[in-house]
Protein backbone atom coordinates (compact mmCIF):
# COMPACT_ATOMS: atom_id res chain seq x y z
CA UNK A 1 0.00 0.00 0.00
CA UNK A 2 1.64 3.21 -1.18
CA UNK A 3 1.80 6.29 1.06
CA UNK A 4 1.12 4.26 4.23
CA UNK A 5 3.05 6.69 6.44
CA UNK A 6 1.18 9.65 4.97
CA UNK A 7 -2.16 7.98 5.76
CA UNK A 8 -1.00 6.96 9.26
CA UNK A 9 -0.09 10.58 10.01
CA UNK A 10 -3.68 11.67 9.27
CA UNK A 11 -5.75 8.64 10.30
CA UNK A 12 -5.66 6.79 13.63
CA UNK A 13 -5.20 3.38 12.02
CA UNK A 14 -5.45 1.59 15.38
CA UNK A 15 -8.90 3.15 15.79
CA UNK A 16 -9.89 2.25 12.21
CA UNK A 17 -8.85 -1.38 12.73
CA UNK A 18 -10.81 -1.55 16.01
CA UNK A 19 -13.88 0.05 14.44
CA UNK A 20 -13.96 -2.42 11.55
CA UNK A 21 -13.20 -5.36 13.84
CA UNK A 22 -16.31 -4.56 15.90
CA UNK A 23 -18.62 -3.86 12.94
CA UNK A 24 -17.60 -7.01 11.08
CA UNK A 25 -17.87 -9.19 14.17
CA UNK A 26 -21.42 -8.01 14.99
CA UNK A 27 -22.31 -8.35 11.29
CA UNK A 28 -23.91 -4.91 10.98
CA UNK A 29 -25.79 -5.07 7.68
CA UNK A 30 -26.83 -1.41 7.79
CA UNK A 31 -23.21 -0.28 7.33
CA UNK A 32 -20.71 0.80 5.93
CA UNK A 33 -22.79 2.36 3.16
CA UNK A 34 -24.62 4.30 5.88
CA UNK A 35 -24.37 4.93 9.63
CA UNK A 36 -20.70 5.88 9.44
CA UNK A 37 -19.29 9.06 10.96
CA UNK A 38 -15.74 10.12 11.66
CA UNK A 39 -14.28 13.04 13.56
CA UNK A 40 -11.11 14.87 14.50
CA UNK A 41 -9.99 17.86 16.52
CA UNK A 42 -9.43 20.72 14.08
CA UNK A 43 -5.76 21.64 13.83
CA UNK A 44 -3.74 23.32 11.12
CA UNK A 45 -1.25 20.47 11.44
CA UNK A 46 -1.33 17.08 13.14
CA UNK A 47 0.34 17.27 16.56
CA UNK A 48 1.87 13.90 17.48
CA UNK A 49 2.57 15.19 21.01
CA UNK A 50 -1.03 16.15 21.78
CA UNK A 51 -3.08 14.27 24.37
CA UNK A 52 -5.00 11.20 23.22
CA UNK A 53 -7.71 12.03 20.69
CA UNK A 54 -6.53 15.62 20.27
CA UNK A 55 -3.76 15.16 17.71
CA UNK A 56 -5.90 16.08 14.70
CA UNK A 57 -6.11 12.60 13.16
CA UNK A 58 -9.39 11.04 11.99
CA UNK A 59 -11.25 8.57 14.23
CA UNK A 60 -14.59 6.77 13.97
CA UNK A 61 -17.85 6.71 15.94
CA UNK A 62 -19.72 3.47 16.67
CA UNK A 63 -23.50 3.91 16.65
CA UNK A 64 -26.78 2.52 15.28
CA UNK A 65 -25.85 -1.16 15.33
CA UNK A 66 -29.34 -2.67 15.69
CA UNK A 67 -29.11 -4.34 12.26
CA UNK A 68 -26.56 -6.78 13.62
CA UNK A 69 -25.87 -9.36 16.31
CA UNK A 70 -28.49 -11.80 15.08
CA UNK A 71 -31.44 -9.41 15.21
CA UNK A 72 -32.53 -10.29 11.64
CA UNK A 73 -32.00 -13.40 9.48
CA UNK A 74 -29.36 -11.62 7.36
CA UNK A 75 -27.40 -10.84 10.53
CA UNK A 76 -27.17 -14.47 11.66
CA UNK A 77 -23.94 -15.63 13.33
CA UNK A 78 -22.91 -17.65 10.25
CA UNK A 79 -23.11 -14.81 7.71
CA UNK A 80 -19.72 -13.85 6.26
CA UNK A 81 -19.58 -10.09 6.83
CA UNK A 82 -16.06 -9.87 5.41
CA UNK A 83 -17.28 -11.21 2.09
CA UNK A 84 -19.74 -8.32 1.74
CA UNK A 85 -17.48 -5.51 2.99
CA UNK A 86 -14.05 -6.59 1.73
CA UNK A 87 -14.76 -8.76 -1.33
CA UNK A 88 -17.81 -6.80 -2.50
CA UNK A 89 -19.42 -10.04 -3.60
CA UNK A 90 -22.18 -9.52 -6.22
CA UNK A 91 -25.65 -9.89 -4.76
CA UNK A 92 -24.68 -8.78 -1.26
CA UNK A 93 -26.59 -5.96 0.41
CA UNK A 94 -25.98 -2.41 -0.91
CA UNK A 95 -22.93 -3.59 -2.84
CA UNK A 96 -22.63 -0.47 -5.03
CA UNK A 97 -22.90 1.89 -2.04
CA UNK A 98 -20.44 -0.18 -0.01
CA UNK A 99 -17.95 -0.12 -2.89
CA UNK A 100 -18.32 3.63 -3.26
CA UNK A 101 -17.83 4.50 0.41
CA UNK A 102 -14.56 6.41 0.71
CA UNK A 103 -13.65 4.98 4.12
CA UNK A 104 -14.39 1.44 3.01
CA UNK A 105 -12.14 1.95 -0.02
CA UNK A 106 -9.39 2.99 2.38
CA UNK A 107 -9.97 0.01 4.66
CA UNK A 108 -10.03 -2.47 1.77
CA UNK A 109 -6.81 -1.09 0.32
CA UNK A 110 -5.07 -1.26 3.69
CA UNK A 111 -6.26 -4.69 4.79
CA UNK A 112 -5.66 -6.31 1.40
CA UNK A 113 -2.36 -4.63 0.48
CA UNK A 114 -0.51 -3.79 3.72
CA UNK A 115 0.72 -6.52 6.07
CA UNK A 116 1.18 -4.18 9.03
CA UNK A 117 -2.41 -3.00 8.98
CA UNK A 118 -3.76 -6.47 8.18
CA UNK A 119 -1.98 -7.93 11.22
CA UNK A 120 -3.24 -5.05 13.33
CA UNK A 121 -6.82 -5.73 12.23
CA UNK A 122 -6.53 -9.49 12.74
CA UNK A 123 -5.00 -9.11 16.18
CA UNK A 124 -7.55 -6.63 17.50
CA UNK A 125 -10.29 -8.93 16.16
CA UNK A 126 -8.75 -11.82 18.09
CA UNK A 127 -8.27 -9.63 21.17
CA UNK A 128 -11.98 -8.75 21.22
CA UNK A 129 -13.08 -12.36 20.75
CA UNK A 130 -10.79 -13.38 23.62
CA UNK A 131 -12.16 -10.75 26.03
CA UNK A 132 -15.15 -8.46 25.54
CA UNK A 133 -16.97 -10.74 23.06
CA UNK A 134 -16.50 -13.98 24.99
CA UNK A 135 -19.88 -15.77 25.23
CA UNK A 136 -19.44 -16.21 28.99
CA UNK A 137 -19.23 -12.43 29.28
CA UNK A 138 -21.68 -11.31 26.58
CA UNK A 139 -24.62 -13.55 27.48
CA UNK A 140 -24.72 -12.66 31.21
CA UNK A 141 -24.62 -8.99 30.20
CA UNK A 142 -27.69 -9.55 28.02
CA UNK A 143 -29.49 -11.22 30.90
CA UNK A 144 -28.54 -8.34 33.19
CA UNK A 145 -29.83 -5.74 30.72
CA UNK A 146 -33.00 -7.76 30.26
CA UNK A 147 -33.67 -7.64 34.00
CA UNK A 148 -33.34 -3.86 33.92
CA UNK A 149 -35.56 -3.42 30.85
CA UNK A 150 -38.26 -6.01 31.62
CA UNK A 151 -40.31 -3.87 34.08
CA UNK A 152 -40.79 -1.19 31.41
CA UNK A 153 -41.37 -3.40 28.37
CA UNK A 154 -45.17 -3.62 28.66
CA UNK A 155 -45.53 0.17 28.80
CA UNK A 156 -43.10 0.58 25.90
CA UNK A 157 -44.91 -1.98 23.73
CA UNK A 158 -48.32 -0.45 24.39
CA UNK A 159 -47.10 3.05 23.58
CA UNK A 160 -45.47 2.11 20.31
CA UNK A 161 -47.65 -0.84 19.25
CA UNK A 162 -44.78 -3.32 19.52
CA UNK A 163 -44.33 -6.85 20.77
CA UNK A 164 -40.69 -6.86 21.86
CA UNK A 165 -39.22 -9.45 24.18
CA UNK A 166 -35.91 -10.97 25.17
CA UNK A 167 -33.89 -11.67 22.02
CA UNK A 168 -32.90 -15.34 22.10
CA UNK A 169 -31.33 -14.89 18.66
CA UNK A 170 -28.83 -12.44 20.13
CA UNK A 171 -27.74 -14.93 22.79
CA UNK A 172 -27.43 -17.58 20.06
CA UNK A 173 -25.28 -15.16 18.05
CA UNK A 174 -23.04 -14.45 21.06
CA UNK A 175 -22.52 -18.16 21.64
CA UNK A 176 -21.66 -19.17 18.09
CA UNK A 177 -20.25 -16.09 16.37
CA UNK A 178 -16.61 -16.32 17.59
CA UNK A 179 -15.86 -19.69 15.97
CA UNK A 180 -17.60 -18.74 12.74
CA UNK A 181 -15.96 -15.32 12.49
CA UNK A 182 -12.52 -16.83 13.07
CA UNK A 183 -13.25 -19.29 10.25
CA UNK A 184 -14.21 -16.44 7.92
CA UNK A 185 -11.02 -14.50 8.76
CA UNK A 186 -8.84 -17.55 8.21
CA UNK A 187 -10.45 -18.22 4.83
CA UNK A 188 -10.31 -14.60 3.70
CA UNK A 189 -6.63 -14.05 4.44
CA UNK A 190 -5.32 -17.56 3.86
CA UNK A 191 -4.16 -17.98 7.45
CA UNK A 192 -2.90 -21.08 9.18
CA UNK A 193 -4.71 -22.89 11.95
CA UNK A 194 -5.73 -21.08 15.11
CA UNK A 195 -3.14 -21.29 17.86
CA UNK A 196 -3.47 -21.16 21.63
CA UNK A 197 -1.38 -18.44 23.25
CA UNK A 198 -0.86 -18.84 26.99
CA UNK A 199 0.72 -16.08 29.08
CA UNK A 200 1.81 -16.17 32.69
CA UNK A 201 3.77 -14.05 35.18
CA UNK A 202 6.08 -15.03 38.01
CA UNK A 203 4.17 -12.83 40.48
CA UNK A 204 0.99 -10.87 39.59
CA UNK A 205 1.79 -8.38 42.36
CA UNK A 206 4.97 -7.33 40.58
CA UNK A 207 3.58 -6.70 37.09
CA UNK A 208 1.31 -7.77 34.24
CA UNK A 209 1.46 -8.52 30.52
CA UNK A 210 -0.02 -6.45 27.69
CA UNK A 211 -0.80 -8.71 24.73
CA UNK A 212 -1.51 -6.62 21.63
CA UNK A 213 -4.34 -4.38 22.91
CA UNK A 214 -5.19 -6.47 26.00
CA UNK A 215 -4.02 -5.60 29.48
CA UNK A 216 -4.09 -9.05 31.04
CA UNK A 217 -5.42 -8.05 34.43
CA UNK A 218 -8.67 -8.32 36.35
CA UNK A 219 -10.06 -4.88 35.42
CA UNK A 220 -10.10 -5.69 31.69
CA UNK A 221 -13.54 -6.80 30.38
CA UNK A 222 -13.54 -10.57 29.87
CA UNK A 223 -10.53 -11.21 32.11
CA UNK A 224 -11.14 -13.14 35.34
CA UNK A 225 -10.36 -11.91 38.83
CA UNK A 226 -7.33 -14.21 38.90
CA UNK A 227 -6.06 -13.73 35.35
CA UNK A 228 -2.92 -15.87 35.29
CA UNK A 229 -2.24 -18.13 33.57
CA UNK A 230 -4.37 -16.69 30.75
CA UNK A 231 -5.00 -18.24 27.32
CA UNK A 232 -6.55 -16.99 24.09
CA UNK A 233 -6.97 -18.13 20.48
CA UNK A 234 -4.91 -16.30 17.86
CA UNK A 235 -4.09 -16.74 14.18
CA UNK A 236 -1.12 -18.90 13.24
CA UNK A 237 1.90 -17.03 11.80
CA UNK A 238 0.38 -13.62 12.58
CA UNK A 239 2.88 -11.67 14.74
CA UNK A 240 1.64 -10.84 18.25
CA UNK A 241 3.20 -8.25 20.53
CA UNK A 242 3.77 -8.75 24.24
CA UNK A 243 4.91 -6.03 26.64
CA UNK A 244 5.96 -6.53 30.26
CA UNK A 245 4.48 -3.83 32.53
CA UNK A 246 6.09 -3.80 35.99
CA UNK A 247 4.16 -2.64 39.03
CA UNK A 248 5.47 0.29 41.08
CA UNK A 249 7.29 -2.12 43.35
CA UNK A 250 8.43 -4.47 40.58
CA UNK A 251 11.08 -4.71 37.87
CA UNK A 252 11.04 -6.79 34.72
CA UNK A 253 13.67 -9.53 34.46
CA UNK A 254 13.03 -11.70 31.38
CA UNK A 255 10.65 -13.58 29.11
CA UNK A 256 10.58 -17.34 28.78
CA UNK A 257 9.08 -18.44 25.45
CA UNK A 258 8.12 -22.07 24.87
CA UNK A 259 7.17 -23.44 21.44
CA UNK A 260 6.77 -27.19 21.44
CA UNK A 261 10.00 -28.59 22.93
CA UNK A 262 11.95 -25.39 22.27
CA UNK A 263 12.55 -22.81 24.99
CA UNK A 264 14.33 -19.47 24.81
CA UNK A 265 14.86 -16.50 27.12
CA UNK A 266 14.60 -12.84 26.05
CA UNK A 267 15.29 -9.73 28.13
CA UNK A 268 13.57 -7.02 26.02
CA UNK A 269 10.54 -5.41 27.67
CA UNK A 270 8.50 -5.70 24.47
CA UNK A 271 8.73 -8.68 22.12
CA UNK A 272 7.07 -9.92 18.94
CA UNK A 273 6.23 -13.60 18.68
CA UNK A 274 5.36 -15.45 15.45
CA UNK A 275 4.26 -19.06 15.73
CA UNK A 276 2.52 -21.66 13.60
CA UNK A 277 1.59 -23.65 16.70
CA UNK A 278 0.64 -23.17 20.33
CA UNK A 279 3.00 -21.02 22.35
CA UNK A 280 3.48 -20.28 26.06
CA UNK A 281 5.13 -17.08 27.29
CA UNK A 282 6.04 -16.19 30.87
CA UNK A 283 7.19 -12.81 32.19
CA UNK A 284 9.46 -12.91 35.21
CA UNK A 285 9.36 -9.92 37.53
CA UNK A 286 11.34 -9.17 40.66
CA UNK A 287 10.63 -6.83 43.56
CA UNK A 288 12.46 -3.56 43.29
CA UNK A 289 15.24 -2.91 45.73
CA UNK A 290 14.33 -0.32 48.36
Amino acid sequence: FENYDWVASRVDLENLALYYAIQLYINNQDWPHTNMDWWRVRRKEVDANASFGCDGRWRWLLYDTDHGFGMQPETSYDVNAIDRVVNLTPGTKARTQVEGNVVNRLFRSLVLQNNKFRYQFLNVSADLMNTAFLPERAIPLMVCFEQEIAPFREIHNKRWGLDTGFQEDMAHFAQHRPDMHRKHLVEQFGLGTNILVTVNVSDPRSGYIRLNTIDVKACTPGISEEPYPWSGLYFGNVPITLTAVPAAEGTFVQWTIIKGDQERVVSDHSITVVSAGDVAVKATFAKSED
